[in-house]
């Protein structure tokens, strides 16, 4: 998982070279599942973070949903509907709610 664009195409198995540790190195690594609340709140920390990636041992490509309050969160919803073949009810668009008891809610 990754708080931002990890370049998961360019390691065979979707991770870079090594995993976060905190509490100083959270940058250009992966976190490790059980570290997926702080990469949560890396990626909602700024805008300069339209999408990040979770990379998830399966066999082949599963993608759940996607989640993001940024216009640019939208399109790559709106591109990954199309490129898949899916509807939104398919694949939904979150928005990622740190401070509420159930933190996704489904965004329309």
């Amino acid at each position: 998982m990754c708080g931002s664009d990890g370049g998961a195409m360019n390691y065979a198995d979707g991770c870079g070279p090594f995993a976060c540790s905190e509490p100083h190195n959270i940058w250009g690594c992966f976190f490790p599942p059980r570290m997926l609340y702080r990469m949560m709140r890396i990626h909602e920390g700024g805008p300069h973070w339209p999408y990040n990636e979770v990379v998830v041992a399966a066999d082949g490509i599963v993608v759940e949903a996607v989640y993001g309050s940024s216009a640019q969160a939208a399109r790559m919803h709106r591109m990954l509907l199309s490129h898949l073949g899916v509807g939104s009810e398919q694949l939904p668009l979150l928005n990622f709610r740190p401070r509420r008891r159930d933190p996704f809610e489904l965004r329309l």
